[in-house]
């Protein structure tokens, strides 16, 4: 949340081994923002224009993007990159 007032358009990319595991880390961080009562009495209601399971904004214009390591994450200038679990088991052995 630090990252919430740097810049209205903060771009936020959560990067997993498969865009499925990205997926559940932007799940969880929607959730949080939907459940929290801590961040709403702080921010209010976060809920931006897009809310979907891979890709979400917050009503600042902040997005939070998930893909998989092999999936297309050009054509932004990331300011945050999360990286979780890169390699399965197939690429380390």
């Amino acid at each position: 949340m630090a990252c919430y007032n740097e810049d209205p358009e903060f771009p936020i990319l959560v990067i997993s081994e498969s865009g499925d595991l990205a997926e559940k880390w932007v799940t969880k961080i929607k959730q949080e923002f939907e459940t929290n009562d801590i961040l709403k009495d702080h921010f209010g209601e976060l809920k931006g224009a897009l809310w979907q399971s891979r890709d979400i904004e917050l009503n600042n214009g902040t997005k939070i993007v998930a893909r998989g390591a092999g999936q297309q994450a050009r054509g932004w200038h990331w300011k945050v990159i999360i990286c979780d679990d890169l390699e399965g088991n197939e690429t380390i052995s």
